[in-house]
């Protein structure tokens, strides 16, 4: 991957794939925005495809400036801050307990984006990764009222959340204290705000936030609490990468 970096008013920045990615959606949808992006900012299909899997960034502060206003959300949601600090010393068994943890986030977020951030009252087994479905399980509270081969969305959110929560308190043996596992102790926030709100309950997720018409700018709060999760992960990403070199 070729990296840009941006510098604003002193400090340095990358751009946020994961972030950029959530954007477009899957299938027609994602191949009709990036259409209507490309033709917006005058490049090639091939360009916005490149930075949506990653493959190189925008290469200017001015594209990435574009991209905010036709999604219309901030320009520091696209961005991740480069940290000046020295990266801390890692063993290699904590670099793959961490490594674990970042992908059973990504898993996470996976889900979320396949199930319409869980706004619908059940869900299709077939749409969780294999990866989580170990960690499912099928009680009656799981399956009542629901189809079979379904199981009730809220209780999906609810044992996905105590998965990770599981791994974080088994992988703490290894790496508690480490700045990297603090941010993914994070993300459990992130899924609890994802399914529940800010205040853990101030609002249920209803599809009529995803697919209703909405005021200019109204971004639906499960949607922010995804690309939230999504910069988390862009920023975590970079710190392993930066620690696997140093491994190596």
């Amino acid at each position: 991957m070729r990296t840009s970096v941006y510098s604003i008013d002193g400090r340095s920045y990358r751009f946020s794939p994961l972030v950029f990615d959530s954007m477009f959606g899957h299938g027609v949808e994602s191949a009709t925005k990036m259409r209507q992006l490309a033709d917006s900012m005058h490049v090639s299909v091939s360009s916005i495809k490149d930075w949506h899997r990653g493959v190189h960034a925008p290469s200017d502060i001015g594209k990435v400036k574009d991209i905010a206003i036709w999604a219309k959300t901030e320009l520091d949601a696209l961005l991740i801050e480069i940290r000046d600090e020295p990266m801390e010393k890692c063993t290699e068994r904590q670099f793959e307990a961490l490594c674990e943890l970042w992908n059973q986030a990504y898993d996470f977020l996976d889900l979320a984006d396949a199930v319409d951030k869980f706004v619908w009252k059940s869900t299709d087994l077939n749409n969780v990764p294999p990866s989580l479905l170990h960690d499912v399980h099928l009680g009656d509270e799981a399956t009542t009222g629901v189809d079979y081969g379904d199981i009730n969305s809220s209780a999906l959110l609810v044992q996905t959340l105590e998965a990770y929560e599981r791994s974080l308190r088994r992988a703490a043996l290894y790496v508690e204290g480490l700045d990297v596992y603090r941010s993914l102790c994070e993300f459990a926030d992130i899924i609890n705000e994802l399914g529940f709100g800010e205040d853990d309950g101030d609002w249920v997720p209803d599809p009529d936030m995803l697919f209703d018409p909405q005021p200019e700018g109204y971004v639906a709060p499960m949607i922010a609490a995804m690309r939230k999760g999504q910069k988390l992960l862009d920023e975590t990403k970079e710190d392993l990468l930066e620690i696997r070199n140093r491994l190596i």
